[in-house]
């Protein structure tokens, strides 16, 4: 164990994120059931282990399903989890219960996995289908000798009744909030990593990090295994961990605190030493998310619908509309869910399409601005495949509304805390407006573009970083008289061009260490890139 060491030679923070590490030279080969960054795993679908290859089926068991009484005014329903051994089928029983009733319970956060895998659970003597992750983390829950009180929701809410789970959904704040504790359930730990993680976390953070391991430590290898687990890119584990009150991460059969695991990850993120491959750093960077928005929640520091929509793009869900509605419960700036005043009514009746156009036309009025149109796609690069969830095309969409489930990366949308960023802003204001599937806007004519010229890269990419971009400036640009000074008018274009934000999305803290990635940025092909979530 010893302090970090920086290294002297400069790296953009691209090639950080996404530079190769191969596996140490003791081992072979990468034989991790959970890796799927390196390249013996770059396949269509994750490896398994021989395990996972027998415990992913459904179960055949011939039980009579389990019928769900309908739920009354305010009710919730609350599972009381029976005692049980390793080995044993698992039984819960259930009760209906009013939202507001003064009731101890453990709210459970984990991802659902394959609609396919699914286990077979005994509740009150009937069969109820459930994900096969929930089935793991229910054992590893169960208690020996007394009943575990709990609400899940594959269980607690009737999945097959849409309109159910749209009244459910619009409650999901208030029962993560009443739980007296949010078990956040990652599932195996099949490589037996979680105790030497979790307590070398836990440590870290009494220490402050100044006994961190060094990146070529085999630890780090270990804590790639924690950060890949699906839960930490999962939109409603995001709603779900920033609401509690009090929280705890279950990997097997070991237990951390949650503030180990997102301070951790919030280190990792700012470590200047690329410490985890790729896949590993995305999880990473969503578990500093998480921990910062709800450290925000708890100080009263909101942002606005659009920005939460914008800053959990990442994110996935496998409902496609869950994109909006799994962000219902999180208060922000044009709205109160605590109040009951969510920012659109949750409606599993109607498609992703018009759960989008819905969110969009809502934005535009509480706004009164085209802030929107920063996070719409170019048409050619956003027509997605049909909904699975049976919803309309997003392709049908109209031009001016954002395909959420199509992430843009990098942003460079401004950031709502930069006021330095709002052009026009001592112009006369012309609300825009929405009339069915049109948007109408108004604007002025400021100027008219003067030339326009190629991208060609004739300047020496051997300069250092800053004269790269003074190069740069003299061959694309004209002279600005506004600036006093050389090195101010580079700095000021370099802000405006990235929207004062760093390659994380971060407002700018270092201008010099700004301007040198923009320089290695220049020398580069990168380009950007969509994905679907």
């Amino acid at each position: 164990m010893g302090r970090v060491a920086i290294r002297k030679r400069y790296r953009p923070p691209w090639k950080r994120r996404q530079s190769k590490r191969t596996h140490p030279s003791t081992q072979t080969k990468c034989d991790d059931s959970e890796c799927y960054s390196c390249d013996s795993s770059h396949s269509s679908s994750p490896p398994y282990t021989c395990y996972e290859k027998q415990d992913t089926g459904t179960e055949s068991i011939d039980i009579e399903p389990y019928s769900y009484r309908k739920l009354s005014g305010e009710d919730i329903r609350i599972l009381q989890l029976l005692p049980g051994r390793s080995g044993d089928m698992i039984q819960v029983q259930v009760q209906h219960v009013p939202l507001g009733t003064e009731r101890e319970y453990t709210a459970v956060s984990y991802t659902w996995g394959s609609r396919l895998a699914l286990r077979t659970i005994l509740c009150e003597g009937k069969g109820i289908q459930v994900p096969l992750n929930l089935h793991r983390a229910l054992t590893y829950i169960r208690h020996t000798s007394e009943n575990t009180c709990l609400w899940v929701d594959a269980i607690c809410i009737n999945q097959k009744d849409e309109v159910e789970k749209s009244r459910q959904v619009r409650r999901m704040r208030t029962i993560f909030m009443k739980a007296n504790k949010v078990k956040v359930g990652l599932g195996q730990d099949t490589r037996q990593s979680a105790e030497n993680v979790f307590s070398a976390m836990e440590t870290l953070v009494d220490e402050d990090f100044e006994t961190a391991p060094p990146p070529e430590d085999l630890f780090w290898r270990d804590v790639e295994r924690l950060f890949r687990k699906q839960w930490f890119c999962r939109l409603w584990c995001l709603q779900e961990v920033i609401l509690a009150a009090n929280a705890e991460v279950q990997w097997g059969a070991e237990i951390a605190s949650w503030q180990a695991v997102a301070k951790t990850a919030t280190w990792i993120r700012s470590c200047p030493v690329q410490l985890l491959r790729k896949s590993a750093t995305q999880g990473a960077n969503n578990g500093h998310l998480m921990y910062i928005l709800g450290d925000d929640l708890k100080h009263n520091k909101l942002v606005s619908f659009l920005e939460l929509l914008a800053l959990s793009w990442q994110f996935r869900s496998s409902d496609r509309r869950d994109k909006v509605y799994g962000l219902l419960g999180i208060p922000t700036t044009d709205s109160d869910p605590g109040l009951g005043e969510v920012f659109v009514q949750p409606d599993y009746t109607k498609g992703d399409a018009e759960v989008y156009r819905r969110c969009a036309s809502e934005i535009i009025q509480k706004t009164k601005s085209l802030r929107i149109l920063l996070h719409v796609q170019g048409r050619e690069d956003s027509i997605a495949d049909d909904s699975e969830d049976g919803g309309q095309s997003s392709k049908h969409l109209p031009s001016w509304v954002p395909r959420w489930n199509r992430y843009i990366y990098p942003m460079l949308a401004p950031s709502e805390q930069v006021s330095s960023f709002n052009a026009c802003a001592g112009l006369p204001s012309f609300p825009p407006r929405v009339e069915n599937d049109a948007l109408f806007a108004q604007g002025k004519k400021l100027s008219q573009i003067q030339r326009t010229c190629s991208c060609t890269r004739d300047f020496d990419l051997g300069e250092r970083s800053q004269f790269v971009v003074s190069s740069v400036w003299r061959t694309y640009l004209a002279a600005a008289s506004a600036y006093k000074s050389h090195k101010e008018l580079l700095r000021a274009w370099c802000i405006v061009l990235t929207a004062g934000k760093d390659w994380c999305g971060e407002l700018v803290q270092d201008t010099q260490q700004h301007l040198a990635d923009m320089g290695a940025y220049i020398r580069t092909e990168n380009s950007f890139y969509y994905a679907d979530l």
